[in-house]
């Protein structure tokens, strides 16, 4: 499954995350896109599922993103100023 695109809905018993897939490589407007999955989740394993994600992407910011990327963030300096 590839998507590039969710989708979040909720009610109050549930979570509703729909995963979408849009197609880019023609003109039309607004863009065409597939549902490649849904996934129907508690309020209580979404909490758990959005601290799974910060621990995880704050373990690939400081560990394995490239560097190039942490450089775009930083101002540069004129070292002749």
């Amino acid at each position: 499954m590839w998507s590039n695109f969710a989708v979040v809905r909720h009610s109050p018993y549930e979570f509703t995350l729909d995963f979408i897939r849009l197609d880019f490589s023609g003109k039309q407007s607004p863009r065409r896109g597939v549902v490649v999955q849904r996934v129907n989740m508690s309020p209580q394993f979404v909490e758990q599922l959005i601290s799974a994600l910060g621990d995880n992407m704050s373990k690939f910011a400081s560990n394995l993103a490239p560097t190039s990327l942490e450089s775009l963030n930083e101002p540069q300096v004129d070292p002749d100023a």
